[in-house]
């Protein structure tokens, strides 16, 4: 009886490596060795598990398949490379092949066509199933190819001009357009704002040795609500170094986009609220060096923020008074209390002006 084929999976996609497991699990004679999300975890994971077969996604977040094909094989020359991806294009097939791939399977064809693949590489020939099995083996297919139209990320190709030559479901889904639609037409002159001008500017800066670059923008749903994206793309290149068609996935931000902006809002105010206050606010390092200064501040001790700022909080406190002050924000520290004020421990506890003049001060501590 033959062994199990060893598969070591290669795809940066959580979500499909799942499914694809799942799959090669439920397989008469395969198992999964192990999994990759990038280049490095996939040559590590090639010498110690020395797989009999690697399924390798061309479109990895920092690096492209195509490169990791000539490694593979360097490394583990008897192991068989299938390119498995959602490239169906004849010209990537050939270049994948060029490259050194044994064998090109795109992702929707997965379920059919996989399985034939793999042992006609090993050169085994697929047992006949059983009745029970071939159900068991067609649902398997049939969720898998369900997986793939589930895929939660944006997933596109364009011409250097913008045009779209392929959008996947999810893509579909979040404009609210048929694929008919969308296949044909120029992202780039639709985008929202002066998204058009910096997209433009972005595509332009891609080069053979910087292939992967991320962009955020903003897009207008037909529903009218605002959603971030960040897209991560990737260029191809012909031979003589020209680009030929980009990808790119794309990714809801949108909540951290609001809970940035909310977070800025925030600062804005209480950078308002210490600016206004008639109270002098400083803060401090771990090194008891000063971070911020506010103008009352700077009207108290007679010194600009541009000069406090960076310098040690102790050119403001008597020397006698120094290791008391700092002893009391070691406690503090420890305690996690969130506010203190100093009066009944430091009752002759001065403060310095710049100019050297000592004055009395009550110093209130909190976490900021």
């Amino acid at each position: 009886m033959n062994k199990p084929i060893r598969i070591l999976l290669v795809d940066d996609s959580p979500f499909f490596l799942e499914a694809a497991r799942d799959f090669i699990q439920h397989q008469e004679a395969m198992s999964v060795a192990g999994v990759a999300v990038n280049a490095e975890e996939a040559v590590a994971r090639l010498r110690d598990l020395q797989p009999d077969v690697i399924l390798l996604d061309l479109n990895l977040a920092r690096s492209s398949g195509l490169e990791l094909i000539p490694v593979f094989k360097e490394n583990l020359p008897a192991a068989k490379i299938v390119v498995l991806t959602i490239m169906e294009e004849s010209s990537y097939r050939a270049a994948a092949l060029q490259a050194g791939a044994d064998d090109f399977v795109p992702k929707n064809d997965m379920g059919n066509r996989l399985v034939t693949v793999i042992h006609g590489l090993m050169g085994r020939s697929e047992s006949a199933p059983s009745s029970v099995w071939s159900k068991e083996a067609e649902r398997r297919r049939e969720n898998l190819e369900v997986s793939l139209d589930d895929l939660s990320d944006l997933i596109c190709r364009f011409r250097p001009d913008g045009t779209l030559t392929y959008v996947n479901d999810a893509y579909c889904r979040y404009y609210g357009r048929s694929r008919e639609e969308l296949i044909g037409s120029n992202f780039i002159s639709s985008a929202a704002d002066d998204f058009p001008q910096k997209l433009r500017e972005h595509l332009q800066a891609f080069t053979p040795d910087q292939p992967v670059i991320a962009f955020e923008q903003y897009d207008i749903l037909p529903n009218g609500e605002k959603r971030w994206r960040e897209w991560v793309d990737r260029a191809f290149f012909d031979k003589d170094g020209k680009i030929v068609e980009f990808q790119s996935t794309g990714r809801d931000i949108t909540e951290r986009k609001r809970a940035e902006m909310e977070l800025r809002g925030s600062r804005a105010q209480l950078q308002g609220v210490i600016h206004s206050t008639m109270d002098a606010i400083l803060s401090i390092d771990e090194d008891h060096r000063i971070t911020l200064f506010n103008p009352a501040a700077e009207q108290m001790f007679g010194c600009p923020a541009s000069e406090a700022v960076g310098s040690p909080l102790d050119r403001f406190i008597p020397e006698t008074a120094r290791g008391k002050h700092r002893e009391f924000v070691r406690a503090y520290g420890r305690s996690g209390e969130t506010r203190r004020t100093m009066e009944t421990r430091t009752l002759d506890l001065s403060c310095l002006r710049a100019d050297g003049t000592s004055f009395p001060g009550e110093i209130s501590i909190s976490h900021f």
